[in-house]
């Protein structure tokens, strides 16, 4: 296993995880947009 290349896992795992964690993404997504939008106006409000 020495003289083999290390090879980084994130790339399989994010691939197999994606059916799992459609839903919360999404649920991530929309708040950030949210928190994005109200950060917006508030700086146009002041």
């Amino acid at each position: 296993r020495a003289d083999e290349e290390p090879v980084d896992p994130k790339k399989y795992l994010e691939e197999r995880c994606k059916p799992q964690c459609v839903k919360p993404l999404y649920e991530y997504e929309v708040a950030i947009s949210i928190m994005e939008v109200t950060r917006n106006d508030t700086l146009w409000s002041a």
